[in-house]
């Protein structure tokens, strides 16, 4: 993970099993001290399997003083290595 004042980035990667090999990565970002957006992205090859399966995800996080609130939607494409 690498920092930036209010930026954050990073990567990673997955490997070492049969099934699946992953790369995935994600930034965020704070707007203020309340409020933090962020993104990722992960993409999964499996073994064997024609399809590659992807991960797009949206994040915005508020901090309300003892409570947080975070918000997140995500987009999957062909999940566990099964086209469609």
């Amino acid at each position: 993970m690498y920092n930036f004042i209010q930026t954050s980035a990073g990567s990673g990667l997955t490997a070492g099993t049969n099934d699946i090999t992953e790369k995935h990565y994600g930034v965020a970002y704070a707007v203020d001290s309340n409020l933090t957006i962020g993104a990722i992205y992960a993409k999964g090859d499996y073994t064997g399997s024609p399809a590659t399966q992807t991960t797009k995800q949206l994040n915005i996080g508020y901090n309300l003083g003892p409570v947080a609130l975070t918000v997140g939607y995500a987009q999957n494409r062909d999940v566990g290595g099964t086209a469609g």
